[in-house]
């Protein structure tokens, strides 16, 4: 009966153990990671009123298809009124697609922040030359950037993981005015490379 117990209790340790092993596997290796582009792309275009289009690129880099992704864009700007503290205001940006079914492994998407679709910019905390350019849909990040030094811009993805059916948050790193380099974004990878024109391959765009 004693040897009868013990054995009845090591296998009840044994299976709360493996339990746990499996669980623990399975929520934190065998999971979906979304890792995004360090830096946020920048090419010329003739088909829209903006000069450039910038984009940024994600991944799923886990090993399970994430579902209902839903992915957010912000813009970070310190308000320049001067109120004696600092105040950051948030803005969100509209982007080119914000709603994706499911996200294999592996797939890497690239995606533009169309900052002169962005309603939420139409505010007199935004500089009146900016407000004007975002009227006539001429606006871009460049200028965000180039009239406010301290603005960031970043993305939150919340997605589902297909088998867990746990959701999970992602966000990119704060990018700055530094981040954005001049290219694209090719194949399945996150990092830039040279842009070169459809119509003149032989020039390439400068950084």
């Amino acid at each position: 009966m004693t040897i009868l117990s013990v054995d009845a209790i090591l296998g009840l340790f044994g299976g709360v153990g493996l339990s746990f092993s499996l669980w623990w596997i399975l929520n934190h290796h065998l999971v979906p990671v979304i890792e995004f582009s360090e830096e946020l792309s920048r090419r010329p275009i003739d088909f829209d009123k903006q000069p450039y289009r910038h984009q940024f690129a994600f991944k799923n880099a886990g090993t399970r298809s994430v579902i209902n992704v839903r992915i957010k864009a912000k813009l970070l700007i310190v308000d320049p009124r001067k109120r004696g503290v600092q105040i950051t205001n948030y803005f969100d940006i509209k982007l080119s697609s914000d709603d994706i079914f499911e996200m294999k492994p592996g797939v890497m998407l690239r995606m533009s922040p169309d900052i002169h679709m962005s309603e939420s910019l139409d505010t007199p905390l935004i500089d009146s030359e900016l407000l004007m350019k975002l009227k006539s849909k001429e606006i871009t990040l460049d200028d965000i950037f180039d009239t406010y030094s301290d603005a960031k811009f970043y993305v939150q993805i919340i997605a589902t993981d297909i088998y867990s059916h746990a959701t999970k948050v992602f966000q990119s790193k704060l990018y700055a005015r530094s981040d954005v380099r001049n290219g694209v974004f090719r194949g399945a990878g996150l990092d830039i490379t040279p842009y070169h024109s459809p119509t003149q391959p032989w020039a390439e765009l400068a950084n």
